[in-house]
């Protein structure tokens, strides 16, 4: 079994900042390739889905973490099958307390029963063939002994647009009925009053698509247009449902049970965000996600909105060089979130999985705190350089107007070796005639000054 590393920063919080997480812990592997669903455990734990691989290997291997309500690992389990590639989807607890979770190996659909100390029960593998799933993507448990399925057809094997089936299970994995369902991809699921409900993008059509199914048959089909992938979905209680997507215009998109649109967000404007999970409490809607930035960069955020689309808050985290929220979940008055965070810009990606809990009253009522969004940000590459560097700047709407932004370098004694104005989004410098080292920018603009590193080799 890999050996797992845990970096516990505990953070503080004053009423001045009450924005930050009030722990995060880190969760280094040696490649993680994905975090894709945590669940609160009826004993009271977390339990972490996600995926790890090995550096220059095909192989990647399911990983679990289960921890405490503290953060602190109580069990960490990695899972093989047929020395393939391997990932999952999503992850559930049954009535009885066994965990279920799904996914595919090598485009062959998987299903894996384990019990609280991730021992496995059983796992059911379906060969991969034109009349049968390549993929499980979702779970739920409709009854003690009945669990319903959403599964999916790659293109990529048979050369044809993706489409999904939905398949009811007992609980030693055979199959009671099979159905017809999106027409595409399914990216989630979930039961409402008895009636089974998927989100799912119809690629036929460019659609992104809701029905409501029930014992393998659709009642209810909603078509809508897309830009990009839908990801999660939820219900407040006059039976409206929310979903989110990627998109540079739409994050948010609210209709009522007859499919009418109501309002769209995109929570921050002139940005692309993608919110990848979404929760409801006491009529306050909150999503997790990322902001798309330029090469490979991302920022972390939480966004908190009214059921009218009014938003309250956008907290965003700026940390780390690029960071998602893949999960949130609410545990009393707290918010845990997991995701995926890279501490090192390009080529030293080192992906890492992160762990964080949140005051949720703080995100709620404290609105005038924490509203603290800045995208602005400089991106300083190639890093380390030879022969030269490029700074790029994003969001700093002044450039170009006449604004005297300006950046100095110095070497690692703090002695200046260069310093020009900033009047456009870029500018190259050429560093060949410096020597080898650490450099370090500062980026001064009439607001704020920004600061980094990089390396110049030869």
């Amino acid at each position: 079994m890999k050996k797992i590393f845990l970096i516990s920063v505990i953070f503080f919080t004053a009423l001045a900042n009450q924005s930050q997480p009030v722990f995060e812990k880190i969760f280094d592997y040696s490649m993680v390739n994905g975090v894709f669903d945590m669940i609160l455990t009826s004993d009271s734990s977390l339990l972490i889905y996600g995926s790890v691989g090995n550096p220059g290997s095909p192989v990647s291997y399911v990983l679990l973490i289960k921890t405490d309500l503290a953060g602190e690992i109580i069990w960490q389990k990695n899972f093989l099958w047929e020395q393939t590639c391997s990932w999952g989807k999503q992850i559930i607890e049954s009535s009885t307390g066994f965990y279920y979770f799904t996914g595919s190996y090598f485009y062959k659909p998987l299903l894996m029963k384990i019990n609280k100390d991730g021992d496995t029960i059983w796992s059911k593998k379906w060969s991969a063939d034109p009349d049968f799933p390549r993929n499980i993507s979702t779970i739920k448990q409709m009854s003690i002994n009945k669990f319903i399925m959403s599964c999916e057809i790659s293109w990529e094997i048979y050369n044809q647009p993706p489409s999904s089936y939905m398949m009811v299970i007992d609980t030693l994995g055979y199959q009671f009925c099979t159905g017809a369902g999106v027409g595409g991809s399914v990216h989630q699921t979930r039961i409402k009053d008895d009636n089974y409900y998927v989100l799912g993008m119809n690629w036929n059509n460019n659609k992104i698509v809701i029905c409501k199914n029930l014992n393998c048959s659709i009642t209810d089909f909603f078509n809508f247009d897309a830009n990009d992938n839908p990801y999660d979905f939820e219900f407040d209680d006059q039976q409206n449902l929310y979903f989110t997507g990627s998109s540079y215009q739409i994050a948010i998109t609210k209709i009522n049970s007859a499919g009418t649109i109501l309002w769209t967000n995109n929570l921050i404007p002139g940005e692309t965000v993608s919110p990848f999970s979404i929760i409801i409490e006491n009529n306050k809607i909150i999503t997790t996600g990322g902001i798309s930035l330029s090469m490979g960069a991302s920022q972390f955020f939480l966004s908190v909105c009214d059921t009218t689309g009014v938003i309250d808050t956008v907290y965003v985290d700026q940390t780390y060089y690029a960071q998602i929220g893949q999960k949130i979940i609410k545990v009393g008055n707290d918010l845990y979130v997991t995701g995926i965070l890279r501490v090192e810009e390009p080529p030293s990606w080192h992906p890492v999985i992160f762990l964080r809990k949140y005051s949720f009253d703080s995100l709620t009522t404290s609105i005038s705190i924490i509203n603290s969004l800045d995208r602005k940000t400089i991106s300083v590459f190639p890093n380390p350089a030879n022969d030269y560097v490029i700074f790029e700047s994003f969001g700093f709407s002044a450039l170009g107007n006449g604004t005297q932004n300006k950046i100095q370098i110095t070497n690692a004694f703090g002695q200046p070796v260069a310093q020009w104005l900033f009047m456009d989004d870029k500018t190259t410098w050429d560093c060949r005639q410096l020597p080898p080292g650490i450099y370090f920018y500062q980026f001064q603009t009439t607001e704020k000054t920004y600061t980094g590193k990089f390396l110049i080799i030869k």
